[in-house]
C-alpha cells in the first residue's frame, strides 16, 4: 500500500488485523547451522514484508543485503523445496512451523523489532462509501472469528478443517498462535487514531525502509490514511 501511494490511490486503512510478536516475520535458518553469515543463500519472498524483514535480521547479524546471496521464493515453495537451495529462510506462521519440523532452526523473530510487526485491512475509499454497512460488519466478523481462533473457542470439526487447510497437526497449533495478537475493533481503533501508537511508528519504519530503496518518494504522511474523523 506505501508503495502505490496510500491515499493518492483512494486507499483507507480500516481496521488493525493483527500484531506479531515472535512466529510472523522470523527468519528460519537452515538445520545445520542456522545459516552461514556473509555469502548465505537466503530465501525471501519478494514482496514489502519480506524485505523489511529480511533487511532487521541482517542488520542483527551485522550483515547487509549485498553481502548475502538473495533468492525470491514464497513461504510455501519454500516448505516444498526438497533441494535445500537455501542456508536461511524469511518465513512466517504456519510455514516457520512446518519448516522447524523439518529440522530448521529459529534464528531471528519479529519479537526483536522495536515496534512489532503489523498488518491492516485496507479498503478503497470508493468501495467504503457504496458498502459502509457491510464492510464495517465484515471487520467486526473478522474480529471476533480472530478471537474465537487464538482462544481456542472452535469446536472441534473447525479446529480440523483449520489444521487440514494449514498442513499442521493438532501440536502444532500453540506454537503457531503463541506471540500473536489480535485486537478487538475498540483496540485497533484506538492504535488508528493514536498516531504516536506503536502501530503507527512501525508503519513510519516501513515507510522509511522503502525510501531508501528508492521505492517510495512520497512524504511521510499519516492522516492520508485516514477517515475523515480518524477513520
Amino acid at each position: 500500500l506505501l508503495r502505490q501511494g496510500g491515499g493518492g490511490v483512494g486507499w483507507r486503512v480500516a481496521g488493525v488485523r493483527d500484531r506479531a510478536a515472535r512466529g510472523r516475520g522470523g527468519g528460519g535458518g537452515g538445520g545445520g547451522g542456522g545459516g552461514r553469515g556473509e555469502g548465505a543463500r537466503v530465501g525471501y519472498p519478494a514482496r514489502v514484508a519480506g524485505g523489511f524483514v529480511l533487511d532487521a535480521a541482517l542488520r542483527a547479524e551485522g550483515l547487509m543485503a549485498t553481502q548475502v546471496r538473495l533468492v525470491p521464493q514464497g513461504y510455501a515453495e519454500a516448505v516444498e523445496d526438497p533441494r535445500r537451495e537455501t542456508d536461511a529462510q524469511v518465513s512466517v506462521e504456519p510455514w516457520l512451523t512446518l519448516l522447524c519440523k523439518q529440522g530448521w532452526n529459529r534464528r531471528w523473530e519479529a519479537e526483536r523489532l522495536e515496534n512489532g510487526y503489523w498488518t491492516v485491512l485496507a479498503v478503497r475509499a470508493s468501495a467504503w462509501r457504496r458498502h459502509p454497512g457491510e464492510l464495517q460488519r465484515l471487520i467486526a466478523v473478522e474480529a471476533v472469528a480472530a478471537k474465537q481462533v487464538q482462544e481456542g473457542q472452535l469446536t472441534a470439526e473447525e479446529t480440523q478443517v483449520l489444521l487440514r487447510h494449514l498442513g499442521l497437526e493438532e501440536g502444532d497449533w500453540q506454537g503457531v498462535m503463541q506471540g500473536l495478537w489480535w485486537p478487538d475493533v475498540e483496540q485497533g481503533q484506538e492504535a488508528l487514531e493514536d498516531l504516536d501508537s506503536e502501530f503507527w511508528r512501525h508503519t513510519r519504519q516501513v515507510h522509511e525502509f522503502l525510501t531508501k530503496e528508492g521505492t517510495v518518494t512520497g512524504a511521510w504522511d499519516p492522516s492520508a490514511w485516514l477517515w475523515e474523523g480518524g477513520r
